[in-house]
């Protein structure tokens, strides 16, 4: 499983998606977002629900294998998910804006927490990516006009 932490703006969330949706494909596992950042009480919302993304957000029991005071119990819930406890690796972006290219040799599950916008992190998919990102809804009667 891949895990995003998905928070920040739309344009955040798009590049955070797309290096995801990247590992997944070319990893095998599945996506899962994890929105815990986006609460009445902050900043923003999750949008990228408004396009054909693939993935779900993920369950309190799969963020919390990223969670730090539940570590003790992370044996348990990876058996739960049955994910083998030795292949969950988590990656945090670096403050800098260079490519990590360690994050693009992931083979396996993995929680991913930054911003990464950097096209290479997703370039290999980036064709299946542009189509995920297509609105789900056509636009209203007022956004078609302004379209024209």
């Amino acid at each position: 499983m891949i895990v995003v932490r998905i928070h920040g703006g739309l344009g955040n969330q798009m590049f955070q998606y797309a290096l995801g949706r990247h590992l997944s494909l070319t990893t095998g596992q599945h996506l899962r977002l994890e929105t815990g950042m986006y609460n009445p009480s902050h900043l923003g919302k999750f949008d990228l629900d408004k396009f054909q993304i693939v993935g779900s957000v993920a369950s309190r029991l799969e963020s919390s294998l990223f969670w730090r005071p539940a570590a003790r119990f992370l044996p348990r819930i990876a058996k739960l998910l049955g994910i083998p406890r030795d292949s969950l690796r988590i990656y945090c972006q670096a403050p800098s804006m260079e490519v990590d290219e360690e994050v693009l040799r992931i083979t396996g599950s993995a929680y991913i927490a930054g911003l990464w916008q950097n096209e290479r992190y997703f370039s290999g998919s980036a064709q299946v990516i542009r189509r995920d990102f297509m609105l789900k809804d056509s636009p209203n009667v007022l956004n078609t006009r302004r379209l024209e």
